[in-house]
Parts: structure tokens; sequence; C-alpha cells
């Protein structure tokens, strides 16, 4: 039983990286559209730290 549980919370953990990779990426294009708020805010870094902090450390 355990097994299985600890395959669940790989996925689950796989998951919400992935998520927050394409957010990563997708929302400093939004950003820039909008001129310079893309370099006033950094927004590649929030998703980085989001992830981190809902999947922590392996």
């Amino acid at each position: 039983m355990k097994p299985v549980v600890f395959l669940r919370q790989r996925i689950k953990k796989l998951t919400y990286s992935a998520m927050f990779l394409a957010i990563s990426l997708l929302l400093p294009q939004v950003f820039h559209r909008f001129g310079d708020l893309g370099r006033i805010l950094l927004p590649m870094h929030l998703p980085v730290i989001l992830c981190g902090f809902v999947c922590g450390w392996p």
C-alpha cells in the first residue's frame, strides 16, 4: 500500500512542476505585451518560487 501512495505523491509533484513551468514560460510573454511591465516585475521568478513552496524539496 505504501508504494502506491508514494507514486501518487510523485505524480502529483510532477504535475504541479509541469504546470508551474508552463506558467513561468507564458507569464513573461503576457507581461511583455504591456510594454516595460515585464522588466519591472520579473514575472518568471514568481511561478518558480511558488513551485518551490508547493512541491518542496525532493
